[in-house]
C-alpha cells in the first residue's frame, strides 16, 4: 500500500512529473512467500489485496518507471509490469511461479504479460512457472534498456 500511496501523493504534486519504483541489488520484489501460499486455505489464498492495490498504481497518470534489479517475480513481476517502462539490471529475472503451487496468476498479470511479451513466451512462463533473465525478457519487448546492476537506478533517474 505504500507505493499506491505514494504514487497518489505524487499524482497531485506539479513538480512531479515521473516517478520510478526500485528495490534492492537482490530484489526488485519478490512477490508473495510460496511457502505461506502454499499453507493457506483457498478462501484465504484467494482473499488478495493484490488487485485493489494494482488499480490504484494503474489510475497513475504520469510516466511510471519500474528500476529492477534482482528477482522481480509474482507480484514483483506484475507490479513491474503496471510501469510504463522498464530498465533492468543485467541480473534482473522476471517470472510468475504461482503455477508451482498449482495457482494461476491472479492481479492482471498473464494480461500484462501477454501483451508485453507476446501469447507463446507469457504461456510458457505462466504455466511451467519459468523465469527470464534480463536479456530475454528486452528481447521479448518487456524490458527497454539493460544495464550492469549497480548502475540500473542511477540509469533510471537520469531518464526520469
Amino acid at each position: 500500500t505504500q507505493i499506491a500511496e505514494a504514487l497518489e501523493v505524487a499524482a497531485t504534486d506539479d513538480s512531479v512529473g515521473v516517478c520510478v519504483i526500485s528495490g534492492n541489488p537482490r530484489f526488485f520484489a519478490a512477490g508473495a512467500d510460496l511457502n505461506e501460499m502454499a499453507e493457506k486455505d483457498l478462501p484465504a489464498t484467494l482473499d488478495d489485496i493484490r488487485p485493489r492495490l494494482w488499480a490504484r498504481i494503474d489510475a497513475f497518470t504520469k510516466p511510471l518507471i519500474a528500476s529492477v534489479n534482482g528477482y522481480a517475480l509474482g507480484a514483483g513481476c506484475e507490479l513491474a509490469l503496471l510501469c510504463d517502462l522498464i530498465i533492468a539490471g543485467d541480473n534482473a529475472r522476471f517470472g510468475l511461479p504461482e503455477i508451482t503451487l498449482g495457482i494461476m496468476p491472479g492481479a492482471g498479470g498473464t494480461q500484462r504479460l501477454i501483451r508485453s511479451v507476446g501469447k507463446a513466451l507469457a504461456s510458457r512462463m505462466v504455466l511451467s512457472g519459468e523465469s527470464i533473465d534480463a536479456h530475454q525478457a528486452q528481447q521479448a519487448g518487456l524490458v527497454s534498456d539493460i544495464h550492469p546492476a549497480a548502475l540500473t537506478d542511477e540509469y533510471a533517474l537520469k531518464l526520469a
